[in-house]
């Protein structure tokens, strides 16, 4: 029987991620030059891709319902992540049942954003390639067509995050002024929930990428050496591209707030481009 659209959902509304891998398109077109290489990086993309799909798979703790509904979409260098702000279940078992509608959604959406900051991190500290990309909330619709590999999608929030992410220019996740919106109703309701989301240098809502990374990640040193590393070898890449070169510079200073906070003593740690 032929699916038909629910016309109710242009009023539910969804949490969408679009993320970009920055220089991915370059680096798969020279890896088919040597192709003895490509289907060995081709498996360790995708498995690199999955572990972060799979971090929260079964997760028994805290929150454990939020990350039960977020889905991905991953198609070569571009990734989206998305959450349906409808109709939820509370997200913790443990969490009273009398919890307001706007506190849970508001639980789910900081669930969400660790989820995204996470598989930032992991992914861009694995394969040595940053990333940039938007969030939003709008009207989202998906469903499967003859079989689950055919969807088709529908949705106003992923045409303001892949327009959103085009202005993000630099190794950032831009925040588009829906969510912003949103999240200024969960200060009225003096929620303790830091979301990490500021102005940037131009005006542009952020979020701090570094600012889930404390305890979602068993070696977080070892990500932020291998964040280190990648990006020190993009800039010997690239050290004659200055509008490249710019991005890193952008994404060191964040980078270097963070290490310079949480590992103040960790010096080795701290992003030097003068030296690089």
């Amino acid at each position: 029987m032929e699916q038909k659209t629910n016309k109710n959902f242009i009023n539910e509304n969804w949490i969408v991620c679009y993320l970009d891998i920055l220089g991915y398109g370059k680096l798969v077109k020279t890896l088919f030059e040597h192709s003895d290489k490509v289907a060995d990086f081709c498996n360790s993309i995708q498995d690199i891709i999955k572990e972060s799909v799979q971090k929260f798979n079964g997760y028994k703790g805290k929150g454990q319902n939020i990350y039960n509904h977020i889905r991905f979409q991953i198609l070569s260098d571009s990734i989206l992540i998305m959450l349906s702000l409808h109709n939820l279940p509370i997200c913790d078992d443990k969490i009273s049942s009398d919890v307001s509608v706007d506190e849970n959604i508001f639980r789910y959406i900081f669930g969400f954003l660790l989820v995204v900051t996470y598989s930032y991190l992991n992914i861009a500290s694995k394969i040595g390639y940053l990333l940039r990309g938007a969030i939003a909330i709008g009207p989202h619709y998906q469903s499967e067509l003859d079989k689950p590999e055919n969807q088709f999608i529908f949705s106003k929030a992923l045409v303001i995050v892949s327009e959103l992410e085009k202005e993000a220019v630099y190794p950032r996740i831009l925040i588009d002024k829906s969510l912003k919106i949103l999240l200024d109703k969960d200060a009225k309701l003096s929620l303790s929930s830091d979301y990490g989301i500021s102005r940037d240098f131009d005006g542009l809502y952020t979020l701090n990428i570094f600012n889930f990374l404390g305890g979602t990640h068993k070696k977080e040193k070892e990500m932020l050496r291998n964040l280190h590393n990648a990006v020190k070898m993009q800039i010997k890449n690239n050290n004659d591209k200055t509008k490249i070169i710019r991005k890193f510079y952008y994404y060191s200073v964040k980078y270097n707030e963070y290490v310079k906070d949480k590992y103040p003593n960790d010096i080795d740690l701290i992003l030097d481009l003068n030296n690089t």
